[in-house]
């Protein structure tokens, strides 16, 4: 795991600033598939890390490619903590899904077992 914890905030949040984290843990929304893959190549994100029950990271992207108009969320965890990570805890449609196709029947088969789940774009997995 890569512990540059400046130049991961720079992908993930656009700067660093180790105030804005509360208690160790900074909260990330709005994130794309191609920062996630970057994150993954500059060894910051595991693609086979999970949130409990989730997909991996890497299903989530695979998921994001098909349909780029879906976004991550979850925490980043600060390096002054043993457990320095980035978690993916769901993912979001940034307009609302207004027919039945492909798209929705594969969110449906990815999301089905989220803790929250909306028809129209977002899962979440505590």
């Amino acid at each position: 795991m890569n512990k540059d914890i400046e130049k991961r905030d720079k992908i993930l949040f656009g700067s660093y600033n180790p105030d804005d984290y509360m208690g160790g843990i900074k909260r990330f929304d709005n994130v794309t598939v191609e920062t996630l893959n970057k994150l993954i190549d500059e060894e910051f994100l595991d693609g086979d890390g999970t949130q409990n029950y989730s997909p991996t990271v890497d299903k989530f992207i695979e998921f994001m490619e098909e349909y780029p108009n879906w976004t991550a969320f979850g925490y980043a965890v600060s390096n002054h903590r043993g457990d320095y990570r980035i978690t993916v805890t769901g993912i979001e449609r940034n307009e609302d899904m207004t027919q039945i196709d492909k798209e929705l029947e594969d969110f449906v088969d990815l999301a089905r077992h989220a803790e929250e789940f909306d028809i129209k774009g977002y899962c979440w997995w505590d």
